[in-house]
């Protein structure tokens, strides 16, 4: 009798999920599409995401955008999943990816009447790009040269009067239009990206995907919450999206901003923003948050500001962060670029609340290349591995300069090994903790590679409890601990790849 209710049970569990399966629906979003009819299929297509964001979605269902559509929208999704069945933003037919963007694109000029070399954006743009919010985002606006993207910057190149224009991609918004100089042949520009809105995706549910979008041109953020301050979610997966050029260069824009537990963010290009690629923070205005299980993996990362890579932050106390992994991630800079007041960290872990806030992070199998500031700068962080990753580049600047740039608490293990440093630079330091109490607080650091191109002058190869070693001390800093099983810092002379 037993045996017989249990294979009732099971049978009963297998027929609930095969409905929920059944009970999916897709729904299609296209340019052409018409919000009268059902969406759910390509012929009776819904055409815009206010549409979309009218509706009730369940979870198992999928929302999918016709490749090479593009929408000037703020998609908001409210409905969510289960940990089983997530509903899934995504795309539908061939090409390129569907396009989600924060600007109105402008393709006719017309020259200023009195002003040399300035001309006027043909087109109504009721938003000023450089003013969301009481100016908490200064946007920007972006000119299409060739293919090529050059920012027009929200702070640096945004002007206060028409007659300010006197340099080449200054721009000025009046009287919802844009005016902007320009003393070449204005027929090199294609088209001007005029930001409208500032936020592309926001994610104020539980259990959802976003799958496959090309996301550019927004005041903030790419994707994000609406929610503050933060609350305990569950389930975001964000893979295979391009998300760029967001906001002014250190202002708050974001690829993506989420702070949801089981979270993946994957197989995603992300660059030019302009402050954070990956932002996950949690901020001081929370009550008690808790986000644990976050895997930000496989996505290459390049050319931003402030943050060019992930940053993870906690700013207050009576948080709860655990088992984040960082790994199989390319992050880097052009080589030389010359970013002036802009060297940016790759990887930025910082703990501003109780010192078990945050616990167990892991950075591991990532190439970190051409880094102009800090490869991984960490602090507040109990349980820290950084394993398995190669480091290239000068990484000096004025901005505590180093592959890893450390300043941990005794707080837990903390270890840096299988790491290769190769450092180009004339000086500037390799591996630096930064504790200013005097103490250890790295407790491995071994079989790792070292390698600068200029070992004398002011290059440290490692500096810990006030100390500097450099290459002729290396003996000294195995002494102490360190690297004992390393090779003495010489030239890798990799011979197979």
């Amino acid at each position: 009798m037993k045996k017989h209710r249990i294979t009732c049970i099971i049978i009963i569990l297998l027929a609930s999920i095969w409905s929920i399966k059944v009970n999916a629906i897709n729904y299609y979003v296209s340019n052409n599409g018409d919000n009268t009819k059902y969406g759910t299929s390509p012929n009776t297509a819904w055409k815009t995401i206010s549409h979309v964001n009218s509706q009730i979605f369940n979870p198992g269902d999928s929302i999918l955008f016709k490749c090479g559509d593009r929408w000037e929208e703020f998609l908001e999704i409210s409905s969510s999943g289960n940990e089983g069945n997530h509903i899934v933003y995504s795309s539908y037919d061939t090409g390129v990816k569907p396009k989600l963007y924060g600007s109105k694109a402008i393709t006719s000029f017309i020259p200023h009447p009195t002003l040399s070399n300035v001309y006027r954006c043909d087109g109504y743009l009721p938003v000023n790009p450089n003013d969301y919010d009481d100016r908490q985002y200064l946007g920007s606006i972006f000119y299409i040269i060739n293919d090529t993207v050059e920012w027009g910057d929200g702070i640096t190149l945004y002007e206060d009067s028409l007659q300010g224009l006197n340099e080449n991609y200054e721009w000025f918004w009046q009287n919802d239009s844009v005016y902007f100089y320009y003393d070449g042949n204005i027929n090199n520009i294609d088209t001007v990206e005029c930001t409208q809105l500032a936020r592309g995706i926001n994610i104020n549910s539980n259990y959802i995907t976003i799958d496959g979008f090309d996301m550019r041109y927004f005041g903030g953020r790419c994707i994000g919450t609406g929610i503050y301050p933060e609350v305990e979610m569950h389930g975001a997966i964000v893979r295979n999206c391009h998300l760029a050029y967001t906001s002014s260069k250190e202002n708050l824009g974001y690829g993506t901003a989420l702070f949801h537990s089981e979270m993946i963010i994957e197989n995603n290009i992300v660059h030019s923003q302009g402050r954070r690629g990956i932002s996950i923070n949690i901020q001081d205005g929370a009550g008690s948050c808790v986000m644990k299980n976050v895997y930000i993996q496989d996505n290459e990362i390049y050319d931003g500001y402030h943050t060019t890579g992930i940053d993870f932050g906690i700013q207050g106390n009576n948080h709860t962060v655990r088992n984040i992994h960082i790994r199989r991630n390319k992050i880097w800079e052009c080589y030389g670029l010359n970013k002036g007041e802009y060297a940016s960290n790759f990887v930025f872990l910082c703990n501003h609340g109780d010192l078990e806030d945050a616990d167990s992070i892991y950075v591991y199998n990532n190439v970190f290349m051409n880094v102009n500031s800090s490869g991984v700068w960490c602090s507040g962080i109990a349980n820290l591995f950084i394993i398995n990753n190669t480091f290239t580049g000068p990484a000096a600047s004025p901005h505590a300069g180093a592959f890893i740039y450390s300043s941990l608490s005794n707080n837990g293990n903390h270890t840096i090994m299988n790491n290769i440093f190769l450092n180009y630079s004339n000086e500037g330091v390799t591996v630096v903790d930064g504790s200013s109490d005097g103490s250890t607080t790295i407790d491995t650091c071994d079989y790792n590679l070292y390698y600068a191109e200029n070992p004398t002058n002011t290059f440290i190869l490692f500096q810990i409890d006030s100390t500097n070693y450099r290459h002729s001390e290396w003996s000294q800093l195995q002494s102490a601990g360190y690297e004992l099983h390393s090779p003495t810092p010489q030239y890798p002379n990799f011979v197979d790849s």
